[in-house]
């Protein structure tokens, strides 16, 4: 993985963190992966946004039996997402946190895998993974994570030297396969909106600290319909029909959520601030651009020969280009 030489390893806490929302149907195959795993955490820390179904009772039932303390909160009003997230990352009482989406599949060797680079490599701030993708009824479906939100092998040389200029292009990290330090907690929390908590975190994590990739599938990631947050469509014609929906209106929320970004920068300034910031601040201007293209194409298309190098910095190059060029941005 290139993380050089070892620096020693200590053996660790770790707490899982699992969110959870009526997710009946799949919760007991996750809780089974979670309780088969080679190194068991040593807590389980669950927070239910006041599931109406199952949930709760496949959840009580497995505690129970659970070979490991399991702690289950239920909120008194519903968090969404991201606020629930904040609450179980709060609540966790080891030194490494993983994070736990309700209807995926861990194979046995995850938390012992990402636990054991963050022991031996204390200059890391999180870790995480690949996984293999699979259907609403747990078939694979052939593909994996990375190659969805489009994560090249080429870059992966570059992702433990700094994952931010990888972020600056796409979102990268999916929370179901990170674990990250929970002395992080004070960077990290609380998450700023419109950010979604892994979102924020890989990038609180990016710029204050080190974090490694995995190239190996630890996980089975379900994709179905339910999805707060997708990967995005496989088929060529789900990807066009996805692009097509992009307006303006996303580009300059981006823009928002890179000014927040730059703005805690600001705030709290690390290593390498000034080449951080211009970064930052690329991003931005970018997204403006992107998000005020002239409806006429052929203005259109001189604005973006113009801006290719940014293209390529801050986006898929060609390819982003050409979407901006070729769709009706709305």
């Amino acid at each position: 993985m290139g993380f050089g030489k070892s620096q020693g390893c200590t053996f660790m806490r770790v707490s899982v963190a699992l969110c959870t929302y009526n997710g009946g149907r799949h919760l007991a195959e996750q809780l089974a992966s979670i309780a088969a795993q080679s190194r068991r955490p040593d807590e389980l820390v669950i927070c239910d946004d006041r599931s109406s179904d199952s949930t709760v009772e496949i959840l009580t039932n497995f505690a129970q039996s659970a070979p490991f303390p399991v702690r289950l909160y239920r909120n008194e009003e519903n968090l969404g997402s991201t606020r629930n997230f904040e609450k179980a990352i709060g609540l966790c009482q080891g030194e490494l946190v993983a994070l736990c989406d309700q209807d995926d599949v861990w194979y046995a060797h995850k938390l012992q895998s990402l636990a054991g680079v963050l022991e031996s490599h204390p200059m890391l701030g999180g870790a995480f993974s690949d996984a293999d993708l699979i259907r609403e009824d747990s078939r694979l479906l052939g593909s994996r994570l990375w190659g969805r939100v489009h994560f090249a092998p080429a870059e992966n040389a570059a992702m433990t030297a700094d994952i931010a200029k990888i972020l600056l292009k796409h979102d990268l990290v999916t929370g179901a396969t990170l674990m990250f330090r929970a002395d992080k907690r004070e960077l990290i929390l609380p998450v700023c909106p419109p950010w979604i908590h892994d979102g924020w975190i890989a990038w609180m994590l990016a710029l204050y600290s080190s974090v490694a990739s995995l190239r190996v599938p630890l996980m089975q990631y379900r994709v179905h319909d339910s999805q707060q947050v997708g990967i995005g469509p496989r088929s060529l014609l789900g990807r066009i029909q996805r692009a097509q929906q992009v307006g303006r209106a996303e580009y300059r929320l981006m823009a928002r959520k890179f000014e927040i970004v730059r703005d805690r920068w600001c705030e709290r300034p690390g290593e390498n601030f000034r080449s951080r910031l211009q970064d930052l601040e690329g991003k931005i201007r970018h997204s403006y651009l992107r998000a005020e293209l002239p409806r006429n194409r052929f203005m259109r298309l001189y604005r973006i020969l113009g801006a290719l190098h940014e293209y390529r910095k801050y986006g898929r190059g060609p390819i982003s280009a050409g979407k901006d060029l070729i769709l009706d941005l709305n």
